[in-house]
């Protein structure tokens, strides 16, 4: 009896960017569905039906697309937290300084434009930081996790960018 093939849907980004901060399991099996769907649609995706009836070559292609996509879920996952400690580390130094050349003062009321416009910047420097760099290639089209990249840039950069405009009108 030949092995079926996952559903061959593509992967829904939003929902997949879900996934990658919750769940790799689920971010791995909606990987395999988008690759299924993606072969499918290309000129030559006969070969993924001709695969179906191999008992054999389908279960190393898709474990082949499992282990890609629990790469690309663990890669994601580590720019997410990289470009979060390296914005952390330079806002850091930069408050350190901030103090130090007398700028700040830990003092209350706190300056509500001020914290605004501090944590705006912050946020859209990780999101700058994160969308920074070139995505592994992985074949000819962009894989899920490629299209990812510019969704997860858009969760920190947007807020940020409100808190900077807040901060600034205040």
């Amino acid at each position: 009896m030949p092995i079926k093939l996952p559903t061959g849907e593509l992967a829904s980004e939003w929902q997949c960017v879900t996934f990658v901060l919750y769940s790799a399991r689920r971010y791995v099996d909606a990987y395999v569905s988008d690759m299924v769907a993606l072969n499918r649609d290309e000129a030559d995706g006969g070969w993924l039906l001709a695969l179906e009836r191999d008992e054999t070559a389908l279960p190393r292609y898709l474990a082949e697309w499992r282990n890609v996509g629990a790469i690309a879920v663990g890669e994601l996952r580590s720019k997410i937290f990289v470009s979060a400690a390296l914005t952390a580390g330079t806002a850091a130094v930069s408050l350190v300084a901030a103090f130090h050349l007398g700028a700040l003062a830990p003092s209350l009321p706190v300056s509500w434009p001020k914290a605004l416009l501090c944590s705006g910047a912050c946020l859209m420097a990780w999101a700058t930081i994160l969308g920074l760099g070139t995505p592994r290639s992985t074949w000819d089209g962009p894989a899920l996790h490629d299209r990812l990249v510019p969704k997860l840039f858009l969760l920190p950069f947007l807020p940020g960018l409100l808190a900077t405009l807040l901060g600034t009108l205040l």
